[in-house]
């Protein structure tokens, strides 16, 4: 049982990590003036609709990410506001995840996870009330026989 702890435990640790420094979040509208304010400092676009780079808030540099209706790599809108607001871009290459895509395999293991984890501990549970309420039969019955030793004896 405690082989099972310590996996769900690596597992809400992983899935609190997964999360921890993830980038700022920004509509397309505040990306886009962002961008005309001259605050975003490089992006990546991807073929399909995520934008995501890094921006200057208040003398520091963080990361953002924000999402366009179309592919923002096929955007000729788009690409052509970040040449004339001189932003670098890299155009990300297309990647098929495969079977084996961490970001989505994380987040299986905490949604299997936590309900395996529930699973455990309820069990677990069950099993320490299963004990205590033998051992109260048990005081019970001793109590019992005492007392009609007792009863027996005078």
């Amino acid at each position: 049982m405690r082989v099972v702890g310590i996996f769900v435990l690596v597992i809400v640790a992983f899935g609190a990590l997964e999360s921890f420094g993830e980038p700022d979040y920004l509509t397309y509208e505040e990306f886009l003036r962002e961008v005309r304010a001259g605050n975003i400092v490089r992006v990546n676009l991807d073929r399909f609709s995520q934008v995501e780079g890094i921006r200057r808030v208040d003398g520091r540099e963080e990361e953002f990410v924000t999402y366009t209706d179309t592919g923002s790599a096929n955007d000729p809108l788009l690409t052509d506001l970040l040449r004339k607001s001189r932003v670098q871009m890299n155009i990300a290459p297309e990647r098929d995840p495969g079977f084996f895509d961490l970001e989505r395999l994380g987040s299986v293991l905490v949604l299997l996870g936590v309900p395996l984890a529930t699973l455990v501990i309820v069990a677990q549970i069950r099993t320490k009330i299963g004990r205590l309420e033998q051992e109260q039969r048990n005081i019970a019955e001793m109590a019992r026989a005492w007392s009609r030793a007792d009863t027996q004896g005078t």
